[in-house]
């Protein structure tokens, strides 16, 4: 994915575009809770997975993230969509 399509792609998510508010919901409701020991839960936070992000409490409410590494390229981004927490 070239930086322009994760963009829009990421806009999207924080906009709620192209799903519905139900779908949004599902797809960040947290699936896996990990253990208090878990390295990502040390190191970055992340309480649980949801559908493809990580999830992570902040004083503000949740956030998701999501990031990746090959080794040459590192890339992270992370988001809140107070609404579908309710």
């Amino acid at each position: 994915m070239e930086a322009r399509s994760l963009a829009r792609f990421m806009i999207g998510l924080i906009e709620g575009e192209r799903l519905t508010p139900a779908s949004f919901a599902k797809m960040l409701a947290p699936q896996v809770e990990l253990p208090e020991d878990h390295v990502f839960v040390f190191n970055i936070d992340t309480e649980a997975w949801a559908l493809g992000f990580g999830v992570v409490r902040t004083d503000y409410g949740l956030a998701y993230s999501h990031g990746g590494n090959n080794g040459d390229f590192q890339s992270w981004f992370q988001f809140d969509r107070p609404l579908c927490e309710s």
